[in-house]
Order: structure tokens, then C-alpha cells, then sequence
């Protein structure tokens, strides 16, 4: 069986390529959409390389053109509009072209509140429009992160969820007691509190 799996670099969709692995063969598909640091990009080759996934990659940086793109690079909002819908299209044909019967996002539980395009009644109405004969599956939804952190060093992915994904919005690359990051923006407080949580 096979399965695409949505990989930004960070941490909840690197949990999720090591789950689906248990049950398929994993393509890892990375696309530039004009995020704010394509750091993302250098974290989503590297977890490749160092754990044997095959990665895609796709370019489509002008999609910052028509989204609110320009309000999360300048740092007003870490929202970008209907991100998941351009990001599940995308996977969902790549699943179609390669014979997949799945693609996965990793969005978790305590991404719902900001983000519309995170929550369940959302995905499963996109499941139904762009995959309409596979699954998009969402492992993480119903956990928080510190869930996610847990169930990742169970995954064996202790040392690379704190110093070699990415999830900082202001794109740092500082090393800190809890993973690496600026510690300020709300992805890093979000890593924070769950570390706090895990200890």
C-alpha cells in the first residue's frame, strides 16, 4: 500500500510520516508556497535523507500572491487562507499519479481554534471534493501537542524533534534548553508549554 504524506519540516508532520510508515510505503511531498522561510524546506530534505523517505517537491511560490501571505511574512498573522486546501490538493493528485490510496496532514488538536483549515469538518468535506476515492487521514487531530511530542520519541524521533525539525514562524535556528527556535513566536510558546507538559 501507498500513502503520501504532507511534510513541512516540523514536528507534527515528521510524527506522521514515521506512523504512516508502519502501514505503507511513504512519499513525502514538500511544497513551497511562498512561506515566510524556506528553512522548512532544508528541515523536510533533511528528515528525508536521515530517515529513508523518498521526498517530492513542488514549487509554487506565487500562491503568496493571491493569500494572505504577505500579512504572516510581515508577522501580523500566522494564518494563511485556505493553505490546507492548496496543500491537500496537491497531495491528493501526486497520491492519484502514483497509485496512493492516502494522504496524510499533520494537524493536531490544538490547531483548531486559529486554524479553520485545520479542523475536521473541514478536511472531510476536501476529502470528499479532491480525493473522493481515497482518505485523507489526520492522525494528530484529536491530540495536543504535548500528545504529539510524546508519541513522537515513542517513534524514536526524540533528538530530531528538538534539534532538527523546524517550526519556528520567525524562521530561528537557535538552540535552547527546549528545541530550537526564536522562543517568542506563538509556534515556539505552543513547543514551550508542551515540553512543560512532558517534563
Amino acid at each position: 500500500m501507498k500513502s503520501v504524506v504532507l511534510l513541512s519540516g516540523g514536528q507534527d508532520s515528521s510524527v506522521c510520516a514515521m506512523l504512516e510508515r508502519q502501514v505503507s510505503d511513504v512519499t513525502c511531498l514538500f511544497v513551497n508556497y511562498g512561506q515566510r522561510h524556506l528553512v522548512e524546506r532544508e528541515s523536510a530534505r533533511a528528515f528525508c535523507t536521515k530517515f529513508g523517505f523518498d521526498l517530492v517537491e513542488l514549487d509554487f511560490p506565487q500562491y503568496a500572491g493571491v493569500s494572505n501571505s504577505s500579512d504572516f511574512a510581515s508577522g501580523e498573522s500566522p494564518v494563511i487562507s485556505n493553505r490546507n486546501a492548496l496543500l491537500l490538493t496537491v497531495g491528493c493528485s501526486l497520491a492519484q499519479k502514483i497509485g496512493a490510496e492516502s494522504v496524510t496532514i499533520g494537524v493536531c488538536g490544538s490547531d483548531q481554534d486559529l486554524f479553520a483549515d485545520c479542523r475536521v469538518d473541514y478536511l472531510r468535506v476536501l476529502n470528499g471534493l479532491v480525493f473522493p476515492l481515497g482518505e485523507v487521514k489526520m492522525p494528530l487531530v484529536h491530540l495536543n501537542k504535548a500528545d504529539v511530542l510524546q508519541l513522537g520519541c515513542r517513534l524514536g524521533l526524540e533528538d530530531w524533534l528538538k534539534n532538527g525539525s523546524h517550526t519556528c514562524y520567525n524562521g530561528s535556528r537557535k538552540n535552547n534548553w527546549w528545541g530550537v527556535g526564536c522562543g517568542e513566536c506563538l509556534s515556539c510558546q505552543v513547543v514551550l508549554k508542551a515540553v512543560g507538559g512532558v517534563s
